[in-house]
């Protein structure tokens, strides 16, 4: 079925059983036509986030055209200036892409999702792929696994804007330019409550003319493309989409236009400092609490600053009759807390849920977190005053869907706040708010008949009471970007190794006066009481890191806590960027240490003065700080709660799709004893002294599951590690009778949505180990394999040749024999009984100390890239092109396609390098050459190809083109993998 424009609705109603709005069906025409608008200004409860369907709908349609015509993007990213509860944006984009894989045959979402598979030209891909950004966590990137698959992603503007900046928070070095690319690329950037976010409008603005044929000779085109939606309404007449009046008569739309919110005016208590903000708390509280009624049972309060949100949420614990559900809901959540959160709340206020019958009353305490991205319907809101836009946002959230019901709100400021005039959030748009609240409202009789100011926030009520009012002065502080000069993006496009000084990429982000990024922080209860590197590192690396662990905090609050200041006081907002005025950039002693998690080579123990923008920090859990940072439900900061904060397990099966689990001698005796945990304590004890096999294992945990309550989380992990379809691997603790991590080999959860997760260049452990053994030749074939098919939906260029290549020539650097012992666990007379060159190896050693030793006994010097080998011997090949530009594209595609070379060569001392010989390729460099101009010799001339090569073809031009042979590599890799679980790849045994 070929696609028209006409079908929209048809592809619209099969999705969600309803008919689109009138402005749905517009912009879908105006896109597949070809056209973004700049802005879409639409007010809140209206269906803008319909946008995602819609640009699936237009790649779809596009899907045909030939590469060079196509004007959406592959990449569809939901970028919003908020640490949010709920994305609503990722919910919807995970049903639409559920539904695309489900489609029925013959149906026009059939006809979508097929049009989007051609486009990925991937028969193991799903249609649409969705992620979500949470955080830079090592080797937790899945989404970058793909340069042509159709991706919606929803994130921050801190995690996509350092990204595309060549400086993603919590990337290693070697990950940026790939995921800059992504970014840059093919992609398309909505941009939700715009008007949040003007520095990173001006920097997208900036960068699309650094993208031009201006600043390279041949840039590289693709599509991409930025728009600005809001819902506070656009002061620009050109190019903005709004509603029409067929949109505002649309019964649904009038009905939550029309819809009256009376809002009260409450002035707080005149107290000053710690004392203002506990009376503002009790008076929220008592205020919230005096809205229940028959007809309102659910209830929202939002304020301005966390510190607020927990007095408040700890009041209405205490409501009378203890009856009532109280939820704290603010951004510095655990993502999995969060999405525990989102279920429970979804099932009270979600839209798209039926009405609750539920009689208990629902309080949900909450700071801007809630402004943005939740899809909730309450009766009656309690908000601190704050900027206008702000409140209009908040209020969104009361009967957003027009209900006939009583609908309240309260808006309450403090006796202070009112002529503070550089409110620390708000600066002087709060007292200005609150002085045009009052110049507007009108006098009215509550509930009880008490006399009152009140304001209706009705949709329809502000858009006629705000006709011809300057609401600059009403609005949040807006701050500009700083210039972006060429010099800026040539520090940045440098990532191996960053240069010094390297800029600020936050102020470009947030502006000047908001420059304090986050960073994520998880806890572990299996750390040693003694802080060591080597340890920390070997027992994370059993377990890595997962966003979804992982709490977001301003790293401020984290350099002051680690420092062992009191943060008791924190008077942060919820937003991103913020400073949380805490003094700590001086430095400071360090009381508290963790572990700042960049892979298993490159992990630090950091104290206060060292942790950098967007670090994984791992604490271990008897130090505590959650209360401190965020919130974790139901579990008190305590060292007594170590083992319920430590969520690692639950987390890494929800990014990798693989059960695991670290069975450690405190965990086995908190379950019921009998001979097989005495069995098992005495195989953890003796540091694998006794014999223990496979099935023994897998029985022995069988009857541990049986023996466990059916609803513990421990019974189901571990019967899937006793399934033997699953496969099953251990790996010990450093220090003996420490424990053992036992792991599923195979993926365990999939639900046919997400393509497994993918190493995106970080770390070559993964690239070089394989259940099954996979030969050079072999490896050099299926990357070229990957690539063809990559290529083949990518627009016809002359640098295709040079990727071609590149794939061939790539991994020729792991013919040195020594690196042949590495991958055979170090064994260099191994090496010499081989009959051929072996790319991946099931012997490759899996933790890092293994990894040392290995190497050492390999002898190869520490350091050593593969890559950088290759490149010398590709020069001596006989084919190269005669084309010096697609020569040194070739050369440089091979000494970057793992993220170095950008634009130096590791430093690696080699006294005694082999000559290598591959008779296949017709390659050889001998030992006296490799010893006369090692890769990092400033005259090697890898730099100056890089820099060449980056002026034509621009900063992300050549980023881009790495990025095309790094993921056809990693998707080879993948593949290899996949044909080892499921026993149909090759046998062979190096």
């Amino acid at each position: 079925m070929i696609l028209e424009v006409q079908q929209f609705g048809t592809y619209f109603r099969e999705l969600w059983s309803q008919d689109p709005f009138p402005w749905q069906e517009r912009l879908a025409a105006l896109v597949c036509g070809g056209e973004w608008p700049a802005i879409i200004d639409l007010p809140t409860a209206s269906g803008k986030t319909a946008c995602l369907e819609i640009a699936a709908f237009a790649l779809a349609f596009q899907a045909r055209r030939a590469p060079s015509e196509r004007t959406v993007g592959r990449r569809i990213f939901f970028v919003v200036d908020r640490r949010v509860i709920v994305d609503e944006a990722h919910q919807r984009a995970c049903e639409l892409a559920r539904r695309l894989g489900n489609a029925t045959p013959g149906s026009v979402l059939r006809a979508v999702a097929d049009a989007l598979r051609l486009l990925s030209n991937d028969d193991g891909s799903p249609p649409l792929d969705v992620a979500i950004l949470r955080g830079g966590i090592y080797r937790d990137n899945r989404w970058a696994r793909s340069i042509s698959q159709p991706t919606i992603i929803t994130s921050t503007i801190d995690q996509v804007g350092s990204r595309l900046l060549f400086r993603g928070y919590g990337l290693s070095p070697a990950a940026r330019p790939l995921h800059a690319a992504l970014v840059a690329h093919d992609s398309l950037l909505l941009l939700d409550e715009a008007h949040l976010s003007q520095p990173f409008a001006q920097t997208l603005d900036a960068i699309r003319g650094y993208r031009g044929s201006t600043w390279a000779t041949e840039p590289v085109l693709t599509p991409s493309t930025v728009v600005a939606m809001t819902a506070t309404p656009a002061t620009s007449t050109s190019g903005v989409f709004r509603l029409n009046d067929d949109d505002e008569r649309h019964p649904v739309i009038a009905r939550r236009r029309e819809a009256a919110k009376p809002t009260a005016l409450v002035r707080g208590p005149q107290a000053k400092g710690t004392r203002a903000i506990s009376e503002l708390a009790r008076l929220i509280a008592e205020q919230a609490t005096a809205l229940l009624s028959a007809e309102r049972r659910t209830v929202a309060v939002i304020v301005n600053r966390v510190a607020t949100a927990r007095l408040v949420h700890d009041l209405l614990k205490k409501h009378p009759g203890g009856r009532a559900t109280v939820h704290l809901a603010i951004g510095r959540m655990r993502p999995l807390d969060r999405d525990r959160l989102t279920i429970a709340l979804q099932t009270r206020v979600g839209c798209s849920h039926p009405a609750s019958q539920e009689q208990i009353p629902l309080f949900v305490v909450a700071t801007q977190c809630l402004e943005v991205g939740a899809d909730f319907d309450f009766d009656a809101i309690v908000s601190e005053c704050a900027s206008l836009d702000a409140l209009r946002q908040r209020f969104g959230r009361l009967n957003r869907m027009g209900r006939p019901i009583a609908a309240r709100g309260i808006i309450l400021i403090g006796e202070t706040q009112i002529i503070d005039v550089d409110d620390p959030i708000y600066g002087a748009a709060l007292a200005n708010t609150w002085k045009w609240l009052e110049s507007v409202a009108t006098v009215t009789k509550d509930d009880t008949g008490n006399e009152g100011q009140s304001v209706d926030l009705g949709i329809a009520a502000m858009k006629r009471r705000l006709s011809g009012v300057e609401i600059a002065p009403l609005l949040a502080p807006r701050s500009d970007a700083p210039v972006m000069f060429p010099s800026y993006l040539d520090a940045w496009v440098q990532t191996s190794p960053t240069p010094a000084p390297d800029p600020d990429v936050a102020i470009f982000l947030h502006g000047l006066q908001r420059n304090e990024p986050d960073v994520q922080v998880c806890w572990r209860h299996d750390l040693p009481t003694t802080p060591d590197r080597d340890t920390w590192t070997e027992i994370v690396s059993l377990c890595p890191p997962s966003s979804s662990e992982c709490m977001p905090v301003p790293i401020g609050l984290v350099r002051a806590w680690l420092a062992g200041q009191s943060i008791a006081g924190d008077p942060s907002g919820d937003l991103l960027g913020c400073r949380t005025n805490l003094d700590a950039d001086k430095p400071m002693p360090t009381r508290r240490t963790a572990l700042a998690w960049r892979g298993s080579t490159e992990s630090l123990l950091v104290n206060a003065a060292e942790v950098r923008p967007g670090d994984t920090l791992v604490i271990p859990a008897r130090f505590g700080g959650w209360s401190s940072f965020g919130h974790i439900p139901d579990v008190p900061d305590d060292p007594a709660a170590a083992d319920r904060v430590d969520r690692a397990e639950s987390a890494f099966r929800q990014s990798h799709g693989r059960a695991l689990l670290r069975l450690t001698p405190v965990r086995l005796a908190a379950w019921p004893q009998s001979q097989v945990t005495r069995r098992l304590a005495a195989w953890l004890g003796d540091d694998g002294q006794t014999d223990l096999s496979l099935a023994a294992l897998r029985d022995d945990l069988r009857q541990l599951a049986d023996s466990l309550p059916a609803d513990a989380p421990e019974a189901a992990l571990l019967h899937l590690l006793a399934d033997a379809r699953n496969g099953l691997q251990w790996q010990r603790y450093p220090d003996p009778g420490q424990g053992v991590v036992l792991s599923t080999r195979r993926r365990v959860a999939q639900d046919g949505l997400y393509v497994p997760q993918m190493d995106d260049g970080e770390d070559d452990a993964s690239k070089l180990a394989n259940q099954t053994p996979v030969s050079l030749k072999d490896h050099s074939a299926h990357v070229a394999h990957a690539l063809e098919k990559v290529l083949a939906v990518l627009p016809k260029e002359g640098w295709h040749h040079a990727l071609k290549g590149a794939a061939r020539f790539h991994d020729l650097g792991k013919a040195d024999e020594r690196f042949q012992a590495l991958l055979l666990d170090g064994h260099l007379i191994d090496v010499w009984a081989q009959p051929i060159l072996w790319a991946k190896s099931p012997f490759f050693a899996l933790t890092p100390v293994q990894r040392r030793a290995a190497q050492r006994r390999s002898t190869l010097p520490t350091g050593f890239r593969h890559e950088m080998l290759s490149a010398s011997l590709a020069q001596s090949a006989p084919d190269l092109p005669a084309d010096p530009l697609l020569l040194h594209l070739l050369l440089h595609l091979v000494t970057s396609h793992h993220g170095y070379g950008r634009p130096f060569a590791p430093v690696v001392l080699d006294p005694a390098p082999p000559e290598v010989t591959v008779p296949e390729w017709e390659v050889r460099v001998t030992a006296d050459q490799r010893l006369q101009c090692p890769p990092h010799r400033l005259d090697s001339g890898i730099s100056e190809r890089f820099w060449s090569l980056t002026r034509h073809f621009g900063w992300w031009g050549l980023a881009y083109l790495e990025a095309v042979l790094r993921l056809a590599d990693q998707r080879a890799s993948q593949q290899e993998e996949e044909a080892a679980e499921t026993g149909s790849a090759e046998e062979g045994t190096p």
